[in-house]
C-alpha cells in the first residue's frame, strides 16, 4: 500500500480530529458535586487503567497528591490495569456520576473506541471532560534508509 493510498485511509478515520477531541475526556462529570457546598467532602478515588509504575500512573500520583493539598481531602490512586484500560473505563463508566470517581483517560481508550468494536467502552458516551492533565506526542517513525 503506498504512502498516499495509507494517508487517505488515515483521513477516512480522521483520527487526528478523533484523538484531540475525544483526549479532553478525562473523568467522570462533576455535575452533582457542583451542588454541593464543598467539594470534596470524602475522599475521592482516581482510577488508572495501567499498572503501578507506569508514566501514567506516576503522573497521576502526583497531581493526586497536589490535589489533596490544595483541596484538603485524600485522593487516592487506584491501578486497575487490562485490555488497554478498558477494565478501569467500565469500572468508572459504572461507578456513580458524583464525581468522586476519576478517570484517567489516555490514546488508548480513544484508539479502543475508534476501533470500532462495541465490546470496549465508548468514551464519548460514558465520560464528561473536566481538565487536561498532560500532552504526549505520539509519533510514527521508520528508518531513515526506508523507501516508502
Amino acid at each position: 500500500m503506498s504512502l498516499a493510498m495509507r494517508t487517505k485511509k488515515m483521513n477516512k478515520y480522521n483520527l487526528l480530529t478523533k484523538v484531540i477531541s475525544i483526549s479532553l475526556l478525562t473523568v467522570i462529570p462533576f455535575v452533582t458535586a457542583y451542588a454541593q457546598d464543598k467539594y470534596p467532602s470524602k475522599q475521592v478515588r482516581v482510577v488508572v487503567g495501567f499498572p503501578a509504575g507506569s508514566a501514567t500512573d506516576v503522573a497521576t500520583r502526583i497531581l493526586a497528591n497536589q490535589m489533596s493539598q490544595d483541596m484538603g481531602q485524600t485522593f487516592v490512586v487506584e491501578n486497575r490495569p487490562g485490555t488497554s484500560s478498558d477494565i478501569a473505563a467500565k469500572a468508572v463508566a459504572s461507578s456513580a456520576a458524583d464525581g468522586y470517581t476519576l478517570f484517567v483517560l489516555t490514546i488508548a481508550n480513544v484508539i479502543n473506541t475508534s476501533s470500532g468494536r462495541t465490546d470496549f467502552t465508548n468514551i464519548e458516551k460514558s465520560f464528561a471532560p473536566v481538565a487536561m492533565i498532560g500532552s504526549v506526542p505520539i509519533m510514527l517513525v521508520a528508518n531513515a534508509d526506508q523507501k516508502i
